[in-house]
């Protein structure tokens, strides 16, 4: 990112048109090339056009770093999640809370966008670590002292020591922050220090990353990343190894980002993964309010032909309430589209009574939609009525993605499961 690029805007579901010169063959090259090797959609659909090419961007946010320049992806205005609460509703879908003030850095204002709430987030859960003191572990040390400390180092003794016989190689296990939580943390540091343009937050790191160990490789540290674990002595270390991963291109969290192998500077975020995520995590929090609990285990509904298979239908979620019938559950399905104003397409009825028919109590043939709301919150219901009666009922609900993920949106959501099951709507 220390190169000069040329800062093109667009929003998602929107087009602009490009020249060769602003999406050159050798980007075009590479996107085709990293969708065939991820089996994924770039983060925008392009196609040649008069001008040279016209490039839309699909429901993504965040930063794309091509050869000549740097497309800036905005969430729409009016549409889904709000730009100043994306980070809120990304720490909730993932689990890691907000603990400093990073939404005082504006979207529209800000060159670096999303990616630079992301390196903000990083130095400042590394400030906080620092502040508490750096997690020590025993780590294997070669030591050279009067006396032995752990283990005799023969060879180091028989061939080092020059006559001094009162000096005695060991090899011995000491204390030290040299472990790999802290590696990465560094690792992260320094990246945010050589490539962000904003000099304030470059200089924080470079600061920072004084008091941390050494750096481990970047692909060494997006490798234990992806594979870390935690426990109690641990856990404090995870607000800030989820930042690092958004930026050393360590896949994200659980495929939230389409990020994976793209150019260094790139981070993007799959807005309907997102909505997907945070739809899952307001389900399971208003099901327990219910007394209920999302299922972990989906159970798909398959479909068989006589000479092929088709992929199974499954919900974004199934939860069961305590008066819900065993074997049952209610469908929840996440939407992230515009349907304040308007109704769901055939397509995704007929998804939705796939899902009726397949999972809920025949008695309580319902399902809920929970879909964006950035103008307050909404509830509608869809009847669905055949020959011999009702087919299905499914309940839209509207979430104000004007405010934070949190009691609200949950009670609404609760409130919801609480009509498709037959009780009381509550205050």
């Amino acid at each position: 990112m220390s190169r000069a690029l040329e800062n093109i805007e667009i929003c998602e579901h929107e087009s602009r048109d490009l020249t060769e010169q602003q999406l050159t063959p050798a980007d075009v090259t590479f996107l085709r090339k990293w969708e065939e090797k991820t089996k994924r959609a770039a983060p925008i659909r392009y196609r040649e056009s008069r001008k040279g090419w016209l490039v839309t961007a699909r429901a993504r946010a965040g930063i794309l770093a091509l050869e000549r320049t740097r497309l800036i992806l905005r969430p729409k205005a009016g549409f889904g999640v709000r730009p100043d609460r994306l980070l809120d509703w990304l720490s909730y879908a993932v689990g890691v809370p907000i603990r400093h003030p990073l939404t005082e850095r504006d979207w529209h204002t800000s060159e670096l966008g999303y990616a630079g709430i992301v390196a903000a987030g990083l130095v400042e859960e590394c400030r906080l670590l620092l502040r508490g003191g750096l997690r020590r572990g025993y780590v294997p040390r070669a030591v050279v002292e009067s006396r032995i400390h752990g283990r005799l180092d023969v060879m180091a003794q028989v061939t080092r020591r020059y006559g001094q016989v009162d000096r005695i190689h060991s090899r011995s296990f000491v204390r030290d922050p040299d472990i790999w939580e802290n590696q990465v943390c560094a690792s992260a540091l320094r990246y945010v220090a050589r490539s962000t343009p904003d000099k304030r937050l470059g200089r924080d790191a470079a600061d920072m990353l004084w008091h941390f160990p050494r750096a481990a490789p970047m692909a060494e540290a997006a490798r234990r990343l992806t594979v870390a674990r935690y426990d109690p002595l641990n856990a404090h270390y995870q607000p800030a190894h989820t930042w690092a991963r958004l930026l050393l291109n360590g896949g994200g969290v659980e495929q939230l980002l389409t990020d994976q192998g793209l150019p260094n500077g790139s981070i993007v975020i799959n807005m309907d993964v997102l909505w997907e995520k945070a739809v899952r995590q307001l389900s399971a929090d208003a099901a327990l309010a219910l007394g209920g609990h999302r299922m972990h285990a989906l159970p798909p509904i398959q479909v068989n032909y006589d000479v092929t298979t088709h992929p199974p239908f499954r919900p974004d979620v199934l939860v069961t309430l305590p008066s819900t019938r065993a074997g049952t559950a209610i469908p929840i399905d996440a939407k992230y589209k515009k349907l304040a104003h308007i109704g769901l397409g055939s397509a995704d009825v007929h998804q939705l009574l796939t899902y009726i028919a397949g999972h809920c109590d025949p008695d309580k043939a319902h399902a809920v939609v929970v879909y964006p709301a950035p103008d307050g919150r909404i509830r509608r219901t869809i009847e669905i009525k055949g020959p011999f009666g009702v087919l299905g009922t499914i309940e839209l609900v509207g979430v104000d993605t004007r405010e934070p993920p949190g009691e609200a949106a949950i009670e609404q959501l609760a409130n919801a499961l609480r009509r498709v099951n037959g009780g009381a709507t509550g205050p």
